[in-house]
């Protein structure tokens, strides 16, 4: 087996460029990512929520809502 001789043997791309993505910016993916990881965290901090909805309430003096309680017409 022989190799060519040549110095740069990696094939060269031969098309243009692709289009440079212009609305995907850096504070934009930081951003993306944090809300994924946010949204990842959620099913785990629900008894956070729930102690902190408790102490709105508490604090508006309205009472607590509950969306599996149906309002009668």
């Amino acid at each position: 087996m022989t190799h060519p001789s040549a110095p740069n043997s990696s094939p060269q791309p031969t098309g243009p460029k692709p289009k440079r993505l212009s609305f995907l910016t850096v504070p934009l993916l930081i951003s993306l990512i944090y809300n994924a990881i946010s949204l990842l965290t959620l099913p785990f901090s629900t008894g956070t929520i729930n102690d902190l909805l408790a102490q709105f309430s508490a604090q508006s003096r309205m009472p607590p809502c509950s969306s599996r309680r149906s309002r009668s017409r």
